[in-house]
């Protein structure tokens, strides 16, 4: 579909200029589907073999749809049980159709732009970063640039968890996908010569 039907679809590009809300919205789980029907149709030893078991998935939300719940680990529980169980979807893919089951047996939700305190702390091997000291006796800001909205999270000393709700807020009014998509439609014929030039320059000063 392109063009002025595709404007007009459930999966059109007209939802980046409104914050969704993650927990009932059909676009992570579309996601979700797709992701493992890709890595099925590169990985599965055995194409005919249609049932794929995940031992544990996880997936997060932003600060603005946790802080709408009376608590963060009631819009948590939510999240991380949309994923939770069994999943059976088909492929329509010409050439490739098929019908894929899913089990997922252990799913959590984190909290976005809070887990990012990790790759501080920890290296790929899960041991403690020597350069980490220098956040042991100051308070460290992590701010996420995320499609609708920014978050930014207050941590302690020494890059603990963030400890009280006060200490995670959002910035809204000004997404980073709209700001794209304004971009595209009124400097890109004047400034770009093809997509992929485009491409590049959001890559370059994200």
């Amino acid at each position: 579909l392109v063009g002025d039907i595709a404007a007009s679809q459930q999966l059109a590009n007209n939802h980046i200029n409104r914050l969704h809300n993650k927990i009932t919205s059909h676009i992570p789980y579309v996601t979700f589907l797709a992701a493992i029907a890709y890595y099925h149709a590169l990985h599965a030893k055995d194409q005919k073999d249609n049932n794929i078991e995940i031992d544990y998935f996880s997936t997060m939300l932003p600060i603005w749809l946790l802080k709408k719940e009376s608590t963060f680990g009631e819009a948590q529980k939510a999240m991380a049980t949309r994923f939770l169980g069994d999943h059976t979807f088909r492929i329509h893919t010409p050439g490739f159709e098929k019908e894929l089951k899913v089990a997922v047996d252990e799913s959590a939700c984190l909290k976005e732009g809070e887990i990012a305190r990790f790759a501080l702390k920890k290296d790929l091997t899960l041991q403690d970063r020597e350069d980490a000291n220098e956040y042991v006796e100051c308070e460290t800001v992590m701010v996420d640039i995320g499609g609708g909205s920014i978050d930014v999270v207050i941590l302690p000393e020494g890059l603990k968890a963030a400890n009280s709700r006060e200490s995670f807020q959002s910035i809204e009014g000004i997404p980073y996908l709209a700001h794209i998509d304004k971009l595209r439609k009124e400097k890109f014929p004047e400034l770009f010569t093809d997509l992929r030039a485009f491409d590049q320059f959001i890559l370059d000063n994200y």
